[in-house]
């Protein structure tokens, strides 16, 4: 569903670029000024590839070396586990208070 007077709610087509257009994209392109859209595609996916694979690394490395204070690690035999660990609240989540009150039943009329 789409709202042509809308520029938030239009339609996706709206965005795009004609056929004719489409067909000159080598110097829409060119002219566009944007560097990375004259890079071959190939090159910048095997250099994301990369950038992800090395976080990979550095990610799995903080959390053997324990620096990463929100994954606590079980080392069992051969195979070790990890789960997250989520900092606690410091204000309670039931005050005392609420435990010593007793239970009442409120009548629904």
């Amino acid at each position: 569903m789409f709202c042509r007077a809308s520029i938030r709610f239009r339609s996706f087509e709206d965005d795009l670029l004609s056929d004719d257009q489409w067909r000159q994209k080598a110097v829409l392109i060119a002219e566009s000024d944007l560097p990375l859209l004259q890079r071959p595609i190939r090159q910048q996916l095997a250099e994301l590839k990369e950038l992800l694979e090395s976080r990979f690394v550095n990610v799995n490395v903080r959390i053997t070396e324990g620096k990463n204070k929100y994954v606590a690690v079980k080392k069992r035999s051969r195979q070790s586990r990890w789960k997250l660990t989520y900092p606690r609240s410091k204000v309670p989540l039931n005050h005392p208070l609420f435990d010593s009150l007793p239970l009442l039943d409120i009548p629904i009329p």
